[in-house]
């Protein structure tokens, strides 16, 4: 096959893995050229048109797999030094949190997603500035509304760098025959693990896990193995592992376990009351995401973990610490659950949606239940 017909057959092939047309070499090196000076001038329009056009890289991304030799060597310069060009006129300060509140980020591989520009202008700016800011309890309150049935006893965990198969070893679990080909969105997790406790006469609790980023989340309806010290914390040898859990008598645990530490541990409805080697860490980023704390309580002096680019203010970075409000919080139970997964965000960056829990299909698994134990953390 010539380059000619190289070159054409890619297109085709890109096109029927859902391009809208069948492109070429030279054509999507333009339209990535284009947006890289848009990038360098300070790119105004929308989000979605943005993200759009920075689709034209993934493009070429594909095609580099599948391109003969000669196409290879021919353009490969070009592109090295338009990437160079957009990584000069963009930052990666977030690991693309803020556009990942508007689309889910591809893998890790496809770098140009997790950076943003530089200059951060017009609507895309609007838009990114709005995404960075830190999260609150009223940025989740749609969970107990649209997902009750979750709501009503569920266990949250975020584990960094941790596929989903290896979450499920670390707590001791396997994978379910009779789910082997998944559930989609949290309904049909919740029935299925309801589900499997009558069928193993309540020994076994159904995790149902998917991957955001570099993070794998596992969803334990009715469960709490996430939250579960003696599981919990030699699962998070060597990552971050963030979890939270409530159930409808009101009981209710965040932890926030590091490399097999227990970093905090306390009950969002009692937020005063905390555990772990730096309990008092994000007392002024709990505050302002709502949770009821005394204003005399003096955060330490460790910077909040999760916004580590927080400490310069040049053009095109997010400080969030201007959005904080301490006069917005609230009182006792009421909205512990949302507050809860505002500090799941704050901690993993990950911002769950009711579009994640509704249509993502979930890996399932099981692990055997043990008696709750007591939290050294309760009242």
């Amino acid at each position: 096959m010539d380059t000619h017909d190289n070159e054409a057959a890619v297109g085709e092939l890109l096109r029927g893995r859902g391009r809208c047309a069948s492109f070429t070499v030279a054509e999507m090196v333009d339209r990535w050229n284009w947006l890289v000076d848009a990038v360098e001038r300070g790119y105004s329009d929308t989000v979605d048109e943005y993200t759009n056009d920075l689709s034209c890289r993934n493009w070429l991304h594909e095609a580099w797999l599948l391109l003969d030799e000669h196409l290879l060597l021919l353009w490969t310069p070009r592109i090295r030094a338009l990437d160079d060009r957009f990584v000069a006129a963009t930052v990666d300060d977030d690991d693309g949190r803020a556009l990942a509140r508007f689309r889910r980020l591809p893998r890790a591989e496809l770098w140009w997603w997790r950076r943003h520009p530089r200059l951060l202008t017009g609507s895309l700016g609007r838009s990114l500035r709005a995404a960075a800011a830190p999260p609150s309890y009223r940025d989740y309150l749609w969970f107990e509304e649209r997902f009750p049935d979750l709501a009503e006893a569920y266990c949250i965990t975020l584990a960094h760098g941790l596929p989903p198969a290896e979450l499920l070893r670390r707590l001791g679990g396997r994978e379910e025959p009779l789910y082997a080909t998944g559930l989609t969105g949290t309904t049909a997790v919740v029935d299925a693990a309801f589900d499997l406790l009558g069928r193993s006469d309540g020994t076994r609790q159904l995790i149902a896990l998917t991957t955001v980023g570099r993070w794998t989340v596992a969803i334990e309806p009715n469960g709490y193995l996430g939250v579960t010290e003696e599981r919990a914390l030699p699962a998070s040898s060597g990552t971050r592992w963030i979890s939270h859990f409530a159930n409808i008598n009101g009981v209710d645990t965040f932890l926030w376990a590091e490399d097999t530490t227990n970093r905090l541990c306390f009950e969002p409805t009692f937020p005063e009351s905390r555990g772990g080697s730096t309990p008092d860490a994000l007392l002024d980023v709990m505050r302002g995401m709502g949770f009821p704390l005394d204003p005399q309580a003096r955060a330490a002096t460790e910077a909040p973990p999760a916004l580590e680019a927080q400490e310069t203010q040049e053009t095109g970075h997010f400080d969030a610490s201007d959005h904080f409000d301490a006069s917005d919080h609230f009182d006792g139970s009421e909205h512990a659950v949302p507050a809860a997964f505002a500090l799941a965000q704050h901690l993993t960056g990950v911002t769950l949606t009711p579009e994640l829990l509704q249509n993502t299909p979930f890996v399932c698994g099981s692990a055997p239940i043990r008696e709750m134990p007591q939290l050294e953390t309760s009242r």
